[in-house]
């Protein structure tokens, strides 16, 4: 295990410490333009010029000025002597540079603790590159220990990956990375020492180290936090604290799900299984369900989002109870032939939000039952409830863009299935409006095709036609192509009501190539089950081009092909 974790860690690339640069106040005189120069000249790769700028700059600087663009200047000149293999000289300049970080630390006008660290960190990967492995790593040790002297927490993080990088390129066995392991957590509990000390007491840098992982994970910065996740499960096992392993693998699990990386996923829960004593947490629960989910296993999930249920009721954790009852929901939409239950369970679930004060939940929970009573024919219900959705929203209430989105598109249904086609073409102009906002622009190409389905849908085929055909246009101008699935499915609509069948069955097939090219690619189709109803038309790609495609097999009588196709589908599913 410690080597598999070890494996991932080479995967990393070093830390990238932004140059300091001064700008606004470089702007300002003659030497900071030197040094804002010759920064310029060393990243456009002209490191002669950009040397000889920023020598100048560095001799005039040292005789009195500004010690903060004297700084940047030695950082800068110590970067360009190193790519010009002058290693010794960029040693001396990086000494240098960090002796004066240190001196500027104390000032609380620039985070000079956290740049000193910075600079030494990039002397370290400036020393590996030179394949000084023994120098780069007395680099990185003396960046986390200065982070703990200076008690700059910020930087603890940058600093453990460096020194963990360093010692598995010099040495990968188990032995050598649980003693670096175990340095390491001499540093952290030197660090929490000093923190203690103050008045009242932190929190230890470990739970630390958990908040900020978490914080990365909740800006979308996934990678990052699980690379957190791993440095903290490490330094856990090289302490002894065993007891915070499930905490640590359960954490592992759930961001690597939201990589939609599920064989790591599966193996962190795996993991926490086997060293969980007593019954299983609302979390643990709740992550193998999302895992299993996204597996396509949704019986399952459901039986997991129930178990994590009723474990957060006994945990006494009312908000986690309520978020798990409207993934329930979502994952029994999911599942075929279960629309009177998942219309229960949201109902269920938008009355818990209300009598909890959530007015947003509970809004939005509102949405997805008026869908799923569009599903069932139920448009009057639907439209009363629509419309509470659409008065709270106009009162203020702050309903996600998403959330917005769907809302559109359920009321463009609504007014479809009324007959109020200008009422439902305006909804569907009022979503693609925002789409455009958000930035999302596949699914902005299939709200273009929906244009022509209005149509087709009303018998009006030439009308239609123009509209796929304004789709297709679309989708090339958005950079999708001029084979996007979209209007292709369009299109093979129209020609099946023309009757015209051969042209469908290839206007299919090369749609299915494109859902299926779409499919491939790194989070296309992995949607969460958290997914809003037939908006997910939009988001899991292509599941109307199979389903129509084995109709049409079907009805032509191709046996093999349907038998083929309907495995094919199902995969997408798997994966969607």
């Amino acid at each position: 295990m410690v080597r598999r974790i070890a494996c991932s860690l080479l995967a990393l690339s070093f830390a990238a410490v932004p140059l300091p640069l001064a700008a606004e106040e470089a702007a300002s005189n003659q030497v900071g333009a030197l040094v804002l120069r010759g920064n310029q000249l060393l990243r456009s790769g002209e490191v002669d010029e950009a040397l000889e700028l920023l020598d100048q700059a560095v001799t005039t600087l040292s005789s009195g000025g500004d010690r903060q663009l004297l700084l940047a200047a030695r950082v800068n000149r110590a970067h360009a002597l190193a790519q010009l293999d002058r290693v010794l000289e960029a040693m001396a300049e990086f000494a240098a540079s960090i002796a004066l970080a240190d001196v500027l630390a104390p000032g609380a006008d620039l985070a000079a603790a956290d740049l000193g660290i910075g600079v030494r960190l990039q002397l370290a990967e400036m020393l590996a590159e030179q394949g000084r492995s023994a120098d780069a790593q007395a680099a990185a040790w003396d960046a986390l220990q200065a982070a703990v002297r200076l008690e700059t927490l910020t930087s603890v993080g940058p600093a453990l990956r460096m020194v963990l990088l360093l010692g598995v390129a010099v040495d990968d066995s188990e032995v050598a990375l649980l003693g670096l392991l175990e340095a390491a957590n001499q540093e952290l509990m030197a660090l929490d020492d000093y923190r203690l000390a103050n008045s009242p007491p932190p929190e230890p840098i470990i739970v630390v180290l958990e908040d900020s992982a978490r914080a990365l994970a909740s800006r979308k910065e996934l990678t990052s936090a699980r690379d957190l996740f791993e440095l903290i499960l490490m330094l856990d096992l090289a302490r002894g604290a065993h007891w915070r392993l499930v905490s640590d693998l359960s954490d592992l699990s759930w961001v690597s799900l939201q990589l939609d990386d599920l064989p790591y996923a599966h193996w962190a829960l795996q993991w926490a299984e086997a060293v969980y004593e007593g019954d299983r947490a609302a979390g643990l629960w709740a992550n193998w369900a999302s895992l299993q989910a996204r597996s396509g296993d949704f019986d399952a999930a459901e039986h997991s989002y129930r178990a994590a249920i009723k474990r957060s009721l006994t945990e006494e954790s009312p908000a986690r109870s309520l978020a798990l009852s409207a993934r329930l929901a979502r994952v029994v939409e999911q599942a075929n032939g279960k629309e009177e239950e998942t219309l229960v369970l949201s109902r269920s679930a938008a009355q818990a939000y209300r009598k909890a004060g959530d007015e947003i939940s509970a809004l939005a929970e509102e949405l997805r039952v008026a869908d799923q009573m569009l599903d069932l024919g139920r448009k009057d219900d639907a439209a009363a409830l629509l419309a509470g959705v659409i008065g709270g929203l106009e009162a203020g209430a702050g309903l996600a863009a998403d959330e917005q989105v769907f809302m559109h598109l359920v009321n463009s249904r609504l007014g479809e299935q009324r007959g109020e086609i200008s009422t439902a073409r305006s909804a569907l102009s009022a979503a693609g409006t925002l789409l455009f906002d958000l930035g999302k622009v596949d699914e902005l190409a299939a709200l273009a095709s929906s244009f022509g389905d209005v149509e087709l849908r009303r018998g009006r085929y030439v009308e239609a036609g123009e509209a796929f055909d304004n789709a297709n246009r679309f989708e090339g101008q958005l950079g999708l192509g001029t084979e996007a699935w979209h209007s292709l499915l369009g299109k093979a609509r129209l020609a099946q009501s023309n009757s015209d069948t051969g042209a469908a069955l290839v206007l299919l097939e090369r749609a299915r190539k494109r859902v299926d090219w779409q499919a491939a690619l790194p989070g296309s189709t992995h949607g969460d089950e958290l997914g809003y109803g037939k908006s997910r038309q939009l988001r899991r790609e292509g599941e109307d081009v199979y389903r129509e495609l084995v109709a049409l097999h079907l009805s032509l009588g191709n046996r093999s092909t349907l038998v083929e196709t309907i495995a094919a589908a199902r995969e997408l599913r798997r994966v969607s």
